[in-house]
């Protein structure tokens, strides 16, 4: 059996923790692996040889692993694949026709973990636009980080890059840090709608598989407010959600919905108001709107009372959708509030969420090493839903969902929650609460940034049930930033825990049980802190992670007052058989 790598950002089936808690098992493996699944169509319609000269290897060509055709008839969609529809999100103050945040760096890292080279075809409403001249290769961190040109041939083996998409020449923080891409992007405009308005997303196409997330702004420690997002490839989208959302912030709550096909209907059921708009229609609450979409439009709706969760999307033809927030405030036990973040996901179809998640907390920015108390929010999807908890059930927990509800809590202990069988699904976020001032530290330069305080600062994340994880992840972490860190989760095999690498430092130890089942081990890693600890050789941008067995991870990011914070990636397929229709 010839494995093949799985890529970032931003989810395989545990086979044995499925069998362990009871859960219906499945048999899909890390996407390439010669199995006998099955997938659902890819409307590709990229080249599906990867013939190039510059092949590194000699074998690219005649694996057809590499190819995207084989790639989508042998393997589940999830978040590895061939096309991607990218709408840009609202960012803080983009409203504001005098603000100087509006247009940041928006840009996305591609993560190509096959044998041969990737090449990418870059369009945003129509129009071609040169993906390989606004593309580079990282290396470094801090003050040794370059930008280098790709070859010819495309992004090489195994290597991360980004892809810069747009800015507004001129956006910068007020603090005086310019909030412009270090590359010319693709684009040199605010590409991102600024109120309930219909936009154009950016589409890409790649000739090989490739994983891909986003983040606004990149090289956002000096703008206070970055947030990134795993995305899925268009094969991977659904046609019926149930929205879950941050709580509320103090600007624009928002939601957006983005077509793959042409004349694709979209029918809308949500409860919160939304601003007005003279050239979209505007739902009222409770009352169905349908929308029509060509390929790459989407809709985003925005509100400054409350928060998407629980809006019902049912379309004709799969969607992306991406819930938000542009100025989020998480306050916990440890953090009375701290500054304001943006946050953005793109969130699965219903058919992909799971009935059981696990609770990891986030790699400790605390001086004294303790836990910290992690806010986590849960959203329910069907009525009678009932949640068991181990090894506890946290403080402010509910025991209960009805479809639709959501309910937040926090607690410093790892936890495993799942409900009665696959036909009650739910999600399981997560937040990262605003910045800790009796923190651990860590920088580039000996200055300000490394004083102990202010560290880290609001975000808000979804998480990959266990029955979506991947055996293999290769992710990309900003080099602006001082601190880079990832939080894991394991599930035991047949002969139990398999070993986890990382690339840069080896085998991973030093994990914890959650409950008594034996299923499931959490680790905290840090990979990288400025002026303290490089023990490991894991300077870079560009890493991986494999196992024999499933495996979640989720990436963390921090400097002072920012952070970000991503999943590495995961299944999108079926895993239940629930739809919820809007009555």
């Amino acid at each position: 059996m010839n494995s093949r790598s799985i890529w970032l950002v931003f989810f395989s089936v545990a086979l044995a923790a499925a069998s362990a808690l009871g859960c219906e098992s499945s048999n899909r493996t890390t996407p390439g692996d010669d199995d006998d699944d099955t997938s659902t169509d890819s409307d590709s319609d990229s080249d599906t040889d990867s013939d190039t000269d510059s092949d590194t290897d000699g074998d690219s060509d005649t694996d057809p692993e590499n190819d995207c055709d084989f790639y989508a008839a042998n393997n589940e969609p999830g978040s590895v694949g061939c096309e991607f529809v990218i709408p840009t999100p609202p960012f803080y103050n983009n409203d504001s026709p005098t603000s100087s945040y509006r247009g940041p760096c928006f840009a996305v890292m591609v993560a190509n973990d096959s044998d041969g080279p990737v090449q990418l075809t870059l369009s945003r409403g129509g129009t071609t636009l040169d993906a390989h001249a606004h593309t580079r290769i990282p290396t470094g961190l801090g003050s040794t980080l370059s930008y280098d040109p790709v070859p010819p041939g495309g992004i090489p083996p195994h290597e991360v890059a980004i892809l810069f998409l747009s800015h507004r020449p001129g956006a910068e923080s007020v603090f005086g840090g310019s909030l412009e891409c270090p590359v010319t992007p693709a684009l040199t405009v605010d590409t991102a709608v600024t109120a309930t308005e219909q936009g154009v997303a950016f589409e890409l196409e790649s000739d090989v598989p490739i994983s891909l997330y986003d983040i606004i702004p990149y090289g956002g420690a000096q703008s206070y407010l970055p947030s990134a997002s795993l995305l899925y490839p268009s094969t991977a989208w659904g046609t019926n959600y149930l929205t879950l959302a941050p709580h509320d912030g103090i600007l624009q709550r928002w939601m957006l919905f983005v077509a793959r096909d042409d004349n694709t209907n979209v029918d809308l059921l949500t409860y919160a108001t939304v601003t007005s708009s003279s050239t979209v229609a505007i739902p009222a609450p409770g009352v169905n709107t349908t929308y029509t979409l060509n390929r790459g439009e989407y809709i985003q709706l925005n509100s400054t009372t409350e928060s998407f969760s629980g809006t019902i999307l049912d379309s004709d033809n799969p969607i992306g959708v991406y819930t938000g927030d542009t100025y989020l405030q998480v306050p916990t036990q440890d953090c009375s509030g701290g500054p304001r973040d943006s946050a953005h996901q793109q969130i699965p179809h219903i058919k992909a969420l799971g009935s059981e998640y696990i609770g990891a907390g986030i790699p400790t920015r605390l001086a004294s090493l303790l836990n910290e108390s992690v806010a986590y929010r849960l959203t329910g999807v069907v009525d009678g839903t009932q949640l068991t908890w181990a090894p506890s059930t946290p403080t402010g927990a509910p025991t209960s969902l009805t479809a639709g509800a959501v309910v937040e809590f926090e607690t410093r202990d790892f936890f495993i929650v799942e409900s009665q069988d696959d036909d009650h699904p739910f999600s399981l976020t997560q937040y990262m609460s605003g910045d800790i001032s009796s923190c651990i530290g860590g920088c580039f330069d000996g200055g300000w940034s490394c004083q102990p305080g202010g560290q880290g600062d609001t975000d808000w994340i979804q998480l990959v049930p266990p029955a979506q994880f991947f055996n293999q992840y290769s992710f990309f972490t900003d080099p602006t930033y001082g601190i880079t860190s990832i939080s894991l989760v394991r599930v035991a095999g047949d002969t139990g825990f398999a070993d986890v690498e990382v690339e840069c430092m080896g085998v991973v130890s030093g994990w914890q049980s959650i409950g008594t089942s034996g299923v499931y081990e959490v680790a905290h890693v840090e990979l990288y802190r400025g002026g303290v600890d490089d023990v490991y050789n894991c300077a870079t941008s560009q890493h991986s992670a494999t196992s024999d067995e499933p495996f979640g991870l989720v990436v963390w990011g921090t400097y002072r007052d920012a952070s970000y914070g991503y999943s590495a990636g995961g299944g999108a397929t079926e895993i239940n058989d629930v739809e919820v229709p809007i009555e």
